[in-house]
C-alpha cells in the first residue's frame, strides 16, 4: 500500500514516534509530533505548515526519516479551515482564534512533553502553509532561525506603506504585533517552486493588482519576492541568504515534490546544513 492510500492510522503506526495531541486538550489546536531516538534538550526544532488541503499528517509523515537522521523534534500543526479559515494571512475568526497564538500554545505545550527547547526553530510551508510561514516570521523573527516556502501563492512584501498582508503596514486585526524590518530581514529563507508550477487553478490568488506586481504564476512570484527581500536586506547592511532554487519535473503537488523533486532534502540542506 502506497502512503498516498494509507490511512491516518496507519501512517501514525507507521511513523512509530509519531503521535497526535491537542495542545492544552483544546480540539481546535490539533498537532502532530515526532520525537527522534536521539532527543535531547538542545534538540533542533522544525515546524512543518501544510497547505489547504490540511494534510499535516501526510506531511508530518514525510518528514519523519529526514527528521530522526538528523536528531530533530518535529511538530506539524493542524489549522482546520473550518476553525483558521484564513491561517495564510495570519487571520483571526470571529472568536478571536489566531493560528500564530495556537502555534505558541503547542510550543509551549511540547517543550512541557519533551522539555525540549521551543523558544526558537525551523519552519517549513508547503502553499498556503509557505504562506503562513513567511508572515509567521515576519511577525516573530526573533524565534525562527531559518525558514523554506515551498510554493506560496502570493506574499508579503518588506513595504510598511502598504496595508498588511500585501505589506507590514499596521492593522488592528494584529494588535500585538510591530514588524521589525531589520530583524525580519535578517531570518535565511529558502523559496522552493516545481519547474511545472506555473498553472493558474482556482486555489491560486489572481488579481491585475498582483499579477502586475507579483507576476503570472507561483514561479515568477518566488523570484520577484526573493530578489526583493535580498535587496531590502542590502539597503540595511544585511548579508542575509535569500535561496531560490526550481524543483525539477515536479508541478504543484506536495507528494510528487517530495517523492519526485528532491524537496525533503532540499529543505533540510537550507535549515541544517548552513550557507
Amino acid at each position: 500500500m502506497t502512503q498516498g492510500k494509507m490511512s491516518a492510522t496507519q501512517l501514525l503506526r507507521a511513523g512509530s514516534r509519531l503521535s497526535r495531541h491537542t495542545a492544552g486538550g483544546d480540539k481546535r489546536r490539533p498537532y502532530f509530533l515526532y520525537v527522534p531516538s536521539n532527543c535531547r534538550p538542545n534538540s533542533p526544532v522544525f515546524i512543518a505548515v501544510h497547505g489547504i488541503q490540511c494534510n499535516a499528517l501526510r506531511m508530518a509523515h514525510s518528514f519523519v526519516p529526514l527528521a530522526e537522521r538528523m536528531g530533530c523534534l518535529l511538530i506539524a500543526p493542524l489549522f482546520s479551515r473550518v476553525i483558521y479559515f484564513d491561517y495564510m494571512r495570519l487571520a483571526c475568526d470571529e472568536r478571536g482564534l489566531r493560528p500564530d497564538t495556537a502555534l505558541g500554545a503547542i510550543l509551549e505545550e511540547v517543550h512541557a512533553l519533551t522539555s525540549v527547547t521551543t523558544s526558537r526553530y525551523h519552519m517549513f510551508g508547503f502553499s498556503g502553509g509557505g504562506q503562513f510561514v513567511h508572515r509567521y516570521m515576519m511577525a516573530r523573527p526573533d524565534q525562527v532561525e531559518r525558514a523554506v516556502l515551498a510554493a506560496p501563492g502570493w506574499y508579503t512584501f518588506p513595504d510598511i506603506a502598504i496595508p498588511f498582508p500585501s505589506g507590514l503596514g499596521h492593522i488592528d486585526a494584529l494588535p500585538d504585533v510591530r514588524f521589525n524590518l531589520p530583524e525580519l530581514l535578517s531570518v535565511p529563507v529558502s523559496v522552493l517552486v516545481g519547474e511545472h508550477d506555473v498553472v493558474r487553478d482556482e486555489t491560486f490568488m489572481t488579481s491585475k493588482h498582483l499579477d502586475h506586481g507579483q507576476g503570472i504564476h507561483r514561479l515568477e512570484r518566488a523570484q520577484r519576492w526573493v530578489r526583493h527581500m535580498s535587496a531590502s536586506a542590502h539597503a540595511y547592511n544585511l548579508d542575509t541568504c535569500y535561496d531560490f532554487q526550481v524543483l525539477p519535473g515536479v508541478g504543484h503537488s506536495f507528494e510528487q515534490c517530495m517523492n519526485e523533486g528532491g524537496m525533503g532534502n532540499a529543505v533540510f540542506d537550507f535549515l541544517f546544513g548552513g550557507d
